[in-house]
Order: C-alpha cells, then sequence, then structure tokens
C-alpha cells in the first residue's frame, strides 16, 4: 500500500503494494507514488494525428503540463502527481477536444485514446473520460480510496493501516495491516508513504502506526494527513520490494 501526501501535512496518498511468489525480490529500489497519462491522437478515419498539441491540468493545483504528439500520434506524461486532470487536445483542421475527469493513480498508466473531428467553426468537443478509459498498456490493476471516505469510515484507535481491509481480495485481521491481499501472505504487502518504504525490517509490517514501548506507537500518521490510499497489485517492478 502507499500513501501520497502534500507538504503541508497533507499526504497525497498511501499506496499497498502487493507481489505474487514470482515477483521480483528486491527489485525495484527506486519506488514511486506517481501515475501517468498516455494515448494516440486519430482523426475521424483511424489515422494518426502528429504535432496534435496536448495539454494536461490539475485540477485541484492548476499545474500544467504540456507535449506534442509523435510522428506515431503518441502522447505520454510520465510520472505525474495523482490527482484529476482535464486533457486539451489541439489540431489544424480539427475541433479541439476537452476531456474532463482524467484519475491519475499511484503507480498506474490510464491510457487515453483522442479521435478529434473536422473543424467546422472553431468548436471545442467536450468528453468525459470515463467513457474514453482503455487501459492497454499495463496489467496494473489499482484501487483508490478517497479522503471522504478516509475521513468518515469509523476505524479502531483511527489507524491508517486498517483501511486494507476495505479493498477487494483482503482478507485477514486488518489491525496492524496484517492480512492477505489476493492470497498473498501478509508479509508479501510493501507499505509506501509517498513512495518511500514504510516496513518495519525485522518483522515486515507497516513501520509507522506500529506498537513501540508499552504498546504505544513510536509514529504516528494521522487519517487527517492522509489524502488517498491507493492499493495496487499485479504492478511492475519500479515498485517491487517483497
Amino acid at each position: 500500500m502507499s500513501l501520497t501526501r502534500s507538504y503541508s501535512w497533507r499526504l497525497l496518498g498511501f499506496l499497498v503494494l502487493t507481489w505474487m511468489w514470482c515477483a521480483m525480490a528486491g527489485a525495484g529500489r527506486a519506488q514511486t507514488f506517481r501515475g501517468a497519462i498516455n494515448g494516440m491522437v486519430t482523426d475521424p478515419t483511424g489515422a494518426v494525428v502528429p504535432g496534435a498539441a496536448v495539454t494536461a491540468v490539475n485540477v485541484a493545483t492548476g499545474v500544467t503540463l504540456k507535449a506534442v504528439s509523435s510522428s506515431a500520434g503518441e502522447f505520454a506524461f510520465r510520472d505525474i502527481p495523482i490527482g484529476t486532470y482535464r486533457v486539451s487536445v489541439t489540431a489544424n483542421g480539427f475541433k479541439a477536444e476537452d476531456i474532463r475527469g482524467v484519475p491519475v493513480s499511484a503507480g498506474a498508466v490510464y491510457t487515453l485514446p483522442v479521435k478529434l473531428r473536422v473543424a467546422s467553426s472553431g468548436e471545442t468537443v467536450e468528453v468525459s473520460a470515463e467513457a474514453v478509459s482503455l487501459d492497454t498498456t499495463s496489467t496494473v490493476q489499482t484501487t483508490d480510496i478517497p479522503n471522504q471516505v478516509i475521513q468518515d469510515t469509523p476505524m479502531n484507535g483511527r489507524d491508517f493501516t486498517q483501511m486494507i481491509a476495505m479493498t477487494p481480495g483482503y482478507a485477514g485481521y486488518s489491525g496492524g495491516g496484517y492480512g492477505s491481499v489476493n492470497g498473498t501472505r501478509p508479509d508479501m504487502v510493501s507499505w509506501q508513504i509517498e513512495g518511500a518504504d514504510n516496513n518495519d525490517v525485522w518483522w515486515n509490517i507497516p513501520a509507522a502506526n506500529q506498537g513501540g514501548v508499552s504498546g504505544i506507537a513510536g509514529v504516528t500518521l494521522p487519517l487527517d494527513a492522509i489524502e488517498q490510499v491507493s492499493v495496487v497489485t499485479e504492478a511492475g517492478p519500479d515498485v517491487g520490494r517483497s
């Protein structure tokens, strides 16, 4: 699981990565808590459109990213902060395409095919990303738990590790995050905070919030500081550990 945060004690997320026995042990020390958007720009006939200007705007922060489609019509925004984006695509002779609600999750690639329409009067076509998303890039499966759910869900001691129990495929006791995801052993779950390792080197359980002296946690991460929880399975070696 991996948490991500913003620097005013607002974590942008928390990511749990689970690995099967065949996963590469220790293969990825360069871990990430970010995501990506890629796609291809085509015309109404299906032919690729090179040189199209592609802009991605983070709805929450207003940060703008720009790219140009390649000779194969492809574009990509790599290693970008998680959140919701608005993607705009423009090209000579075509109507501008404005795609709202493009989600970026930790460790996942969002594939966004864009089909431009021939221009008639400079109009802009607005669509929702939910209708065009088709991930043909990776086998990563991500379950995101949004901030509102995190804040409103009752948890014993307000312990963030219990949120692992809210993900599909989980079984076991959620206290201390010690349970099985999709049939893996409990110590096959890798916990990260903003992409940084958060695993106890001896017990292989979450280092933050675990019982310290007399059962009191040595480090406590409050739920109020968490923006998003992402549970990622079938991830790549960049987030591998166990």
